[in-house]
């Protein structure tokens, strides 16, 4: 283990000998610098066949050396000190020069470097999220980095603590869109607790930047954008460390522009983007530690990696969510009065309702929106709570980035958005953030199915729960009525994975609920009949807004003597097995119905837990068929896609 930081490694002195003490600072940044290099060479050399990204890994590692080595508070002997900063490597295959400089500060041994992107390892060639050995963020999905690092800046500040956030970007990766949002946003904040660097090294994978996709003067887009903006030789180590160390401009962000040469530090890689992802044969690992003043033996080396790999391989990492659960009681109890209530104002509404009812006794609580708040029913909130409430504007993949942030600085957050946009608009970043990392966000998608079918296809939604489902660490749920979107939303809050809610239907939702109930996520509800009793004839299993139309079908098929359990399927991820076992075993037909696509959605779900435990009924799957149909009138849709009681009931009546 190398020196633990608790503070920057010196400051320097304000009076005489301050020329003196700054230069010793500069030259021990120099120095861990080299180290640095070394050990990013030594990893490359590790990687073996399998190879790694030496190019990007080098060319950001003077700036790393200054981070680490002075400017960043930090302490490896407690990595998750409450009050330390945070660095979040957004180009995240330059891991290379990023674990060097974890490792010569103490938080990575040095013996883990040899089994750099092998089984078993922490350190692949992406970070992942790991607080022990000082990586912050899971990253590799480029251009998400600074929306995270703004919305743990927002979170760090608004609990008013001194850390900063320092983000370094490369300049191709500033290609993406989201890169912008979050430019947008940070001077809209009045952020002066976050740094941007971008490593401006000139290439990207196509090769130079100029060629493959111009972003001209970055520095004028980026002060464009509000920020203020310092310019450096991204090698001299003391201009980075004076752009670092210069007062800032009041209430605005920071970002240095570094001018770096890819590949620094080795003349054979220097300048050459054949080196972006390459072998570092053992000839190279002896020219460049030649280059260094070091001695080798990569003979040794690559035994040492060999062996470590032998006694690792069998520990294959799997990385699951630690988020904690949020502390809140329980506020909403249904009565007929808050049935009626609620239900006249549709499920958007009633989540606007929902959250100002959780609002008051929760302080971490974080509601961020895409321009939606009126739709979401937001107005109040914002209006009684504005520190409990962010607007992201148009730029939802922003939005999630800002979420993830805010949960990682131990916020419970709730982002509201309409449902294509908040489940496919930011698909990336919640497969990263949420799944991936970790991170926990309630995330609520408005006027789901058909509702909004007059507008056209692009506003209506039914692929958001195949979508989603799909995602690790994140459950899904589809409310029958108004109250349940309340009772839901408790229920998120209090376990321990991201949750995705889908609204459907607008004003005048039905009710299914007049009296109190546990809502428990991946637990079904019996809504009519007894799914105890044997040889039932049908079990409808429902979710959303056709458990009400269920409820229809269940009273005409007893008009006709036919036997039927209607189920509300709230949770379509965990499903809830058992009760579809036992559904199996004491019916004729299963029949799942939902305004969704029929295939990843419920219908698929149960369909799963059918053939996977090789009991089997009758199946009917009612759903939206596979295409984009036509638009029109939210009642008039239902009807057309038989998805109304009637349709329903006749659907049934035809299969028994």
């Amino acid at each position: 283990m190398k020196k633990s930081v608790n503070v920057p490694f010196e400051q320097p002195d304000k009076g005489a000998g301050g020329d003196c003490n700054i230069n010793h600072i500069l030259q021990s940044c120099g120095t861990l610098a080299g180290n640095i290099r070394e050990d990013a060479l030594l990893m490359a050399f590790c990687a073996g066949a399998g190879a790694a990204h030496l190019g990007g890994g080098l060319s950001h590692i003077d700036i790393l050396s200054v981070l680490y080595g002075t400017v960043m508070k930090h302490n490896s002997d407690n990595p998750e000190w409450d009050e330390r900063d945070r660095f979040i490597l957004s180009k995240g295959h330059g891991v290379l020069g990023y674990y060097g400089a974890l490792c010569e500060t103490g938080y990575i041994p040095r013996e883990e470097l040899f089994g750099f992107e092998k089984s078993g390892s922490d350190l692949l060639g992406h970070p992942v999220k790991n607080l022990k050995k000082g990586i912050e963020a899971t990253t590799g999905s480029l251009g998400q980095g600074l929306s995270l690092g703004i919305g743990m800046a927002l979170g760090l500040k608004e609990q008013g603590k001194s850390s900063k956030v320092y983000v370094l970007l490369g300049d191709g990766e500033c290609n993406e869109g989201s890169v912008w949002e979050a430019f947008m946003s940070a001077s809209q904040y009045k952020m002066d607790n976050i740094t941007a660097i971008i490593d401006r090294n000139h290439f990207q994978l196509g090769g130079d930047t100029k060629d493959v996709m111009d972003v001209g003067n970055i520095s004028d887009k980026i002060r464009a954008f509000g920020w203020e903006v310092r310019e450096v030789d991204g090698h001299n180590i003391k201009e980075v460390y004076e752009a670092f160390k210069k007062p800032r401009e009041e209430d605005k962000p920071l970002a240095i522009v570094a001018d770096t040469v890819k590949g620094y530090g080795f003349s054979f890689c220097e300048g050459n983007n054949a080196y972006h992802h390459a072998v570092v044969t053992k000839d190279l690992y002896e020219t460049g530690m030649r280059e260094l003043g070091k001695e080798c033996d990569p003979d040794s080396i690559r035994k040492k990696a060999e062996e470590w790999k032998e006694n690792h391989s069998a520990y294959l990492k799997k990385y699951k969510s630690h988020i904690k659960k949020s502390q809140i009681e329980n506020k909403i109890t249904v009565t007929k009065q808050l049935a009626r209530r609620w239900s006249m104002v549709g499920q958007r509404a009633a989540f606007g309702l929902a959250v100002m009812e959780i609002a008051p006794d929760n302080p971490k609580l974080k509601v961020l929106t895409a321009d939606v708040s009126s739709s979401a029913g937001l107005e109040r909130l914002k209006k009684t709570y504005p520190d409990k409430f962010l607007d992201a504007g148009i730029a939802e993949q922003n939005m999630m980035g800002i979420a993830s942030g805010y949960s990682q600085t131990g916020y419970d957050v709730i982002t509201a958005t309409f449902a294509p946009f908040q489940s496919m608009r930011c698909l990336e970043q919640i497969r990263v953030n949420m799944g991936y990392m970790g991170s926990k966000v309630i995330m609520v998608g408005l006027a789901g199915g058909l509702v909004l079918g007059t507008l056209g296809n692009t506003h209506c939604c039914f692929e958001d729960i195949g979508v989603l489902r799909s995602i690790p660490n994140i459950a899904v749920i589809s409310p029958a009525d108004s109250c349940e979107v309340g009772k839901a939303l408790e229920a998120a809050l209090k376990t321990d994975m991201s949750v995705y809610i889908r609204l459907l239907g607008g004003s005048g939702c039905p009710v299914i609920y007049t009296e109190d109930y546990n809502f428990e996520i991946g637990k079904a509800v019996i809504i009519k009949g007894d799914l105890e009793k044997e040889n039932n004839d049908v079990v409808l299993i429902a979710s959303g807004t056709m458990v009400n139309e269920s409820v229809k079908a269940f009273e005409l098929l007893a008009e006709k003597g036919i036997s039927s359990v209607v189920v509300n399927m709230h949770t379509i991820k965990p499903i809830d097995k058992d009760t579809i076992l036992k559904a199996v075993g004491n019916s004729k037909v299963i029949v799942t119905v939902e305004e969704h696509n029929k295939y990843g959605g419920l219908s698929t779900a149960v369909s799963e837990v059918l053939v996977e435990n090789g009991g089997f009924s009758k199946f009917i799957s009612i759903g939206l068929p596979d295409e984009y149909g036509c638009g029109g009138d939210y009642k008039d849709l239902l009807e057309l896609y038989g998805l109304t009681g009637g349709s329903i009931a006749d659907k049934v009546i035809e299969n028994l």
